[in-house]
């Protein structure tokens, strides 16, 4: 029996803490799943953004996050 992406972040989330971050054109909001740390950044500079990116994703994994990393469309 194969488990479904939904399965697997279902499983996960009872063992570790984990990172969502929505990343969308030039920005991206992040949320953790016990709600300690929030947050968004907006940087025009594709090389500057995907630094930044990098370093969030970094920092989030070694405070102990399973994090995850979404494609979406964020208004606002």
């Amino acid at each position: 029996m194969q488990a479904t992406e939904r399965q697997l972040d279902e499983a996960i989330g009872k063992y570790y803490p984990t990172a969502t971050i929505w990343v969308s054109r030039g920005r991206y909001t992040y949320t953790t799943s016990d709600l300690r740390a929030t947050g968004h950044f907006t940087e025009p500079d594709e090389r500057k953004f995907r630094r930044q990116l990098a370093l969030e994703l970094r920092t989030l994994n070694q405070r102990g996050y399973f994090v995850k990393v979404q494609q979406t469309t964020i208004e606002g």
